[in-house]
């Protein structure tokens, strides 16, 4: 999951980045200098939710394909 999809991370430096820590015994990551703090949880289900997005997506000349067929 890249880290551009938090508002703030997307926003910090570099050196923001690079100065993070885990929290709650290693399920969550928090960024101090940015006052970020996102959780493992949070990584996986957004991973997931993404890999399902590009594996179920149908391209929009399919839908539209698709529109005409029924509306016929």
């Amino acid at each position: 999951v890249p880290l551009s999809s938090s508002a703030r991370l997307a926003k910090a430096s570099e050196a923001q980045l690079n100065d993070w820590q885990l929290i709650g015994n290693g399920y969550g990551v928090h960024w101090p200098k940015v006052d970020e703090h996102l959780s493992l949880k949070g990584f996986i289900r957004d991973a997931m939710m993404g890999e399902f997005l590009e594996r179920w997506a149908v391209p929009a000349d399919v839908r539209a394909k698709r529109k005409k067929v029924r509306q016929a």
